[in-house]
């Protein structure tokens, strides 16, 4: 893959990234939630979250394209005044995985959080899913643990808390 550019998203780009959402979250939580849940989440859901992303003052939405396709997106709240900012979502097509794009990713929400003057960084996950491995990889400073509520039901949710002063 050539040069990585990151651009900020675009509400033309917001139907290709409920799409790639949609699909990792069917791919990637499919044995961790219930199939009642799972179906809640369709690409229309995740259209309309990430338009009211890309429109929130306080959220930074950016997208990375190759030939034309979205291929990696990630979503960084910043919470007001709060210190601690959170990555809300990071998603890489699962064709550009395992070629350092996510880790590119996640560097980039330290260092924009970090300038908006975060001293820390959150991201909230399924417990057993395969994207834990990813985060504990990147130097977690402590883990939190939380039911996540879909509905009716209650999942295991993990957090990854990382300090930005090496940023």
């Amino acid at each position: 893959m050539e040069t990585i550019a990151l651009t900020n998203a675009t509400i033309e780009d917001a139907s290709a990234i409920a799409h790639m959402i949609a699909t990792a979250w069917q791919q990637d939580f499919a044995e961790l939630l219930s199939a009642q849940h799972l179906a809640m989440f369709t690409p229309q859901w995740f259209y309309q979250r990430t338009l009211a992303d890309i429109e929130q003052s306080d959220t930074q939405v950016q997208i990375t394209k190759h030939n034309d396709e979205v291929v990696a997106y990630l979503c960084i709240r910043y919470h007001g005044d709060d210190d601690t900012g959170e990555l809300f979502g990071l998603y890489v097509h699962p064709q550009y995985q395992r070629q350092g794009l996510g880790r590119l990713l996640f560097e980039n929400a330290k260092v924009n959080l970090h300038s908006a003057g975060k001293s820390e960084m959150l991201v909230w996950t399924f417990e057993g899913a395969k994207n834990n491995d990813f985060y504990r990889r990147l130097s977690v400073k402590q883990e939190r643990h939380r039911p996540i509520v879909i509905a009716d039901g209650h999942y295991a949710g993990i957090g990854f808390l990382y300090s930005l002063s090496d940023v």
